[in-house]
């Protein structure tokens, strides 16, 4: 597949650098929120303050299983930065199609799907970590829910992954068309 550099307008250079900076600065966030969980769990907390009336009736082993599940969300984050902040550096540097941008495109679009995945499996599983290990009287609930943001999120995955197939098979036609000529 021939990288085509000479389809991005300098707006969209700049533009796509800019998002790229803005990319790294949105990671060195949640890196560093991340970290204050590791750090300062009983700070989290307060997002049960609706749930556990008294964080103490909950166990330190509920938290500490809690505290690594939150953490898979940051990574998830991460990993979808990364492929967006590459896309943006390829756009940056004028590639607007070429084997790496429909490998982050298709990557981004995985990791969406991935997210949505998570965000299902994890209600469940705060409802049944908070069940499972009470130390006191704590009155448990456990949610399963598929929110239009979740809706959203899922066609927004599959939407990338078929963009990635599309440009895949586009550039294949451009390849063998360039084979004719």
């Amino acid at each position: 597949m021939e990288v085509y550099t000479q389809m991005l307008t300098r707006t969209t250079k700049r533009l796509s650098l800019v998002l790229f900076w803005a990319t790294i600065l949105l990671a060195s966030a949640i890196l560093s929120l991340s970290g204050w969980l590791i750090v300062a769990p009983a700070d989290v907390m307060g997002v049960y303050a609706q749930t556990v009336t008294d964080p103490a009736e909950v166990s330190d082993g509920a938290w500490r299983a809690l505290t690594l599940a939150w953490l898979i969300g940051p990574a998830l984050a991460l990993v979808l930065l990364w492929h967006m902040g590459a896309l943006f550096r390829l756009f940056a540097d004028g590639q607007g199609l070429s084997p790496d941008v429909l490998h982050h495109v298709q990557g981004a679009g995985r990791v969406l799907l991935v997210m949505v995945a998570y965000r299902l499996i994890m209600r469940p599983f705060e409802g049944v970590i908070m069940a499972l290990w009470p130390t006191g009287t704590a009155q448990n609930s456990m949610v399963i829910s598929f929110s239009s943001q979740d809706v959203m999120m899922a066609l927004g995955g599959v939407l990338l992954l078929l963009i990635g197939r599309v440009l895949i098979e586009a550039q294949r036609a451009v390849d063998e068309n360039k084979a004719f000529v």
